[in-house]
């Protein structure tokens, strides 16, 4: 997912009806020079920061990627042309984080992997002219975001410590 959030001009909360929404497969930006001439996602970003004047944009993955799943396995996609491509996008982070570290689990790695595709998506965000700069203004904020289906937490990526932190739960059940 890539979420926009807008804020009004007059500085009033964000209505839900004001949160514009960009779903990818496998959390997947592409970088200035991979984005093909008909991409959405990078037509979408374009607009919400344009023309909505975005201050925030969340890029969110989470556990149990389908799209970074057919990344690590690659047979299991190789006639679907269209996924295959998508999904070969993120692989930068695949081999970062086999290279990081080697020897580790397939769980462990698949959840790095999907990680790792978010914080790509951050790099690759950064590559358009039209993203740097406002960030580098303080006029956009970009945010990396990890949620864990099975256990229903949702963890943020913190560039001190270099790694996603989970949020308190605001409440127990």
């Amino acid at each position: 997912h890539v979420v926009f959030d807008w804020t009004q001009p007059n500085g009033k909360s964000v209505r839900l009806s004001r949160v514009f929404v960009v779903r990818s497969i496998a959390a997947i930006v592409p970088d200035k020079d991979s984005a093909g001439k008909h991409d959405a996602v990078i037509a979408a970003i374009e607009y919400g920061i344009k023309h909505l004047e975005v201050h925030d944009i969340v890029v969110m993955g989470h556990s149990n990627c389908g799209g970074i799943h057919g990344l690590l396995n690659p047979d299991k996609i190789r006639s679907e042309e269209f996924i295959s491509r998508w999904v070969s996008l993120a692989l930068p982070a695949v081999q970062r984080i086999d290279h990081e570290n080697p020897g580790i689990d397939a769980r462990m790695r698949c959840r790095l992997c999907e990680e790792g595709s978010v914080l790509l998506s951050i790099e690759n965000l950064l590559s358009y002219e039209w993203v740097h700069e406002p960030v580098q203004a303080g006029r956009l904020c970009l945010h990396a975001v990890y949620y864990d289906l099975g256990r229903a937490r949702l963890a943020l990526w913190n560039s001190e410590t270099e790694d996603f932190e989970e949020v308190p739960a605001l409440h127990s059940a």
